[in-house]
């Protein structure tokens, strides 16, 4: 079965849900945009939801961050996205990996998919090891750059 994968965004500080975009690459009188959703309180302390559309040729556009779930999950069952860091049950030199989802080689094999990174190698990820090694995420490449410094890693913003 096909799944959409869940797509979260850095935006202004917050982590968002992207819940809806428009997209299109011919001359089509619809403007492209992005939806985005976030759980806060309002003034008067009542949970909702806040919404927030941004076209496409806004200028504001260029400071979001778009991040696509890798489909696994933390040993705490979080779901983890690309920019996600991640520590493990053996990480005591604080070498943290970050989540990415791009051309990379695997054993001398060009490959485009999920993959992590510390200031030393590159891995696969998948869930046994996820399990096994009690991988967990501990913050996110925008919302915590001071992680990927300490461990060696810049951030590219």
């Amino acid at each position: 079965m096909n799944q959409i994968p869940n797509l979260r965004a850095w935006h202004n500080g917050k982590m968002w849900d992207v819940v809806g975009y428009h997209y299109t690459v011919d001359e089509s009188p619809y403007k492209n945009y992005i939806w985005l959703r976030r759980k806060e309180q309002n003034e008067y302390n009542i949970p909702g939801f806040l919404n927030k559309k941004i076209d496409y040729d806004d200028e504001e556009i260029k400071d979001v961050k778009i991040m696509m779930s890798t489909g696994l999950f933390d040993s705490q069952g979080k779901e983890i996205f690309e920019g996600d860091v991640l520590k493990w049950e053996h990480s005591t030199e604080g070498i943290y990996d970050v989540v990415k989802f791009e051309e990379h080689y695997i054993n001398g094999v060009k490959t485009l998919g999920f993959y992590r990174e510390n200031k030393y190698c590159q891995m696969a990820i998948c869930q046994e090891l996820l399990n096994e090694l009690k991988f967990e995420v501990i913050g996110n490449y925008w919302a915590n750059p001071e992680l990927l410094t300490e461990s060696g890693e810049q951030n590219e913003s």
